[in-house]
């Protein structure tokens, strides 16, 4: 196995790639009690479109989402009932990027891993138990409509997407779910569902080599058809879908959201997409944060009671979106544009921010879930693991900051408010 520093820190990384193609990382943390394990397949909301061995496949928005259901009650025995007796908690997760699986506890961390290998590898359904599961999928999106926040965000994303998957739930519309069938989840099992396409990251306390061998031996079981698979992105557009939406819901306070739509090839100034990450969060954490002049002038003048902001991408997008609960939505979405197209840095901030940053890194190297997380974060979004972050953001600088600030064009935004009847 590979042995990796984790930010020049007494902790490693462990890795290796099996002859399947799974990748496996090990992060033995000497002085805790836990553990924490995920695998990790990419294979998400937005995955509908793809070509397996020159054909050509489509199925419907919220397919990963049914699959991750089925693979609970696929199982010859039920992983919760299982899991249970050692008092470790399992349970998964869906989102337009991957599907995630994982469990945690603090005992039979070797028994545990084996059953989580052997629940995954194993899939079998049938058109009776497909049909059932789709009554139990309708009523958890029923649930969802009801949320105001997470209507805003899909609608937001909806009206801000022309052509890309993301516009489209995870959890797909009404129709979707009830239109898959037992073949699109077996196809998309085979297909997405291979070593070649997943990664095991495990945190706590264990020993590396036995849970190593205990990993190589319960994966050599299983044979896996080498499958070639290339998904199908449509070509996005610049502009919004939609400019402008208000929804009627029962809400106490309004909420808004503003998203723009910037283009990734306005960022041809030599950065890879790694730190080009780090510095559109950063202007967005100094010009918005909570610790922003702007938040605090707003805050004290009543525009809102509580925003967050964040950032996505698509293929040749970024999106940088906000979110608020306002009195006065359509005031509060004028500030905010004004105040973009002007957005000022400050050194000093900049100076703050990475210390800020760097002292996060040191605090989440004792956290055995926030380095999981960051492994897998890295998996997903650059396909290889960070592991100097710290060094990362010292080598940040004031200057290529204002250059990535000066490529933002602020004119392609949609917005959504929320508001009582």
């Amino acid at each position: 196995m590979e042995e990796i520093n984790i930010n020049n820190f007494d902790e490693k990384l462990y890795y290796e790639k099996l002859s399947n193609g799974l990748r496996v990382f090990l992060v033995p943390f000497k002085y805790k009690k836990n553990f924490f394990a995920t695998l990790v397949t990419k294979f998400g909301g937005k995955d509908l479109d793809f070509i397996v061995n020159k054909t050509k496949y489509s199925v419907p928005s919220g397919t990963a989402h049914f699959l991750e259901h089925k693979l609970f009650e696929g199982s010859k025995s039920s992983p919760f009932k299982f899991y249970s007796k050692s008092g470790t908690d399992v349970n998964a997760s869906t989102n337009y990027e991957c599907t995630k699986y994982y469990f945690s506890g603090n005992y039979n961390f070797y028994g545990n891993l084996k059953y989580f290998i052997n629940w995954l590898n194993t899939f079998s359904i049938s058109d009776d138990k497909v049909e059932k599961e789709k009554g139990i999928i309708l009523e958890e999106a029923s649930m969802y409509k009801d949320n105001p926040t997470r209507v805003l965000y899909e609608k937001l994303l909806c009206n801000t997407l022309v052509n890309n998957n993301r516009k489209l739930k995870v959890i797909g519309t009404d129709q979707d779910i009830k239109s898959i069938t037992k073949e699109d989840l077996e196809l998309c099992y085979k297909t997405f569902y291979n070593p070649s396409n997943m990664c095991l990251v495990i945190g706590g306390n264990f020993n590396k080599d036995k849970a190593f061998e205990i990993i190589k031996n319960e994966y050599s079981k299983y044979s896996y058809e080498k499958i070639d698979y290339k998904l199908i992105v449509s070509d996005e557009p610049d502009n919004v879908s939609l400019k402008d939406e208000v929804i009627k819901m029962d809400v106490d306070v309004p909420k808004v959201g503003i998203s723009y739509k910037v283009n990734k090839k306005l960022f041809n100034i030599g950065l890879d997409k790694y730190f080009l990450d780090y510095y559109l969060y950063m202007i967005f954490s100094i010009g918005c944060g909570q610790t922003s002049d702007f938040y605090e002038k707003l805050f004290n003048e009543g525009y809102f009671t509580s925003t967050s902001f964040e950032w996505n991408e698509i293929e040749s997008h970024y999106l940088l979106s906000f979110y608020a609960t306002s009195n006065c939505p359509l005031k509060l979405i004028e500030k905010l544009k004004d105040y973009l197209k002007n957005i000022e840095l400050k050194e000093e901030d900049f100076i703050r921010t990475k210390k800020t940053w760097i002292a996060s890194e040191v605090r989440m190297i004792d956290s055995i879930n926030s380095t999981v997380k960051n492994i897998v974060d890295d998996i997903i979004d650059y396909d290889s693991y960070k592991n100097n972050r710290i060094d990362d953001i010292k080598s940040l600088t004031f200057d290529n900051l204002l250059k990535v600030k000066d490529c933002i064009l602020f004119d392609n935004y949609s917005t959504v408010i929320i508001q009582k009847d």
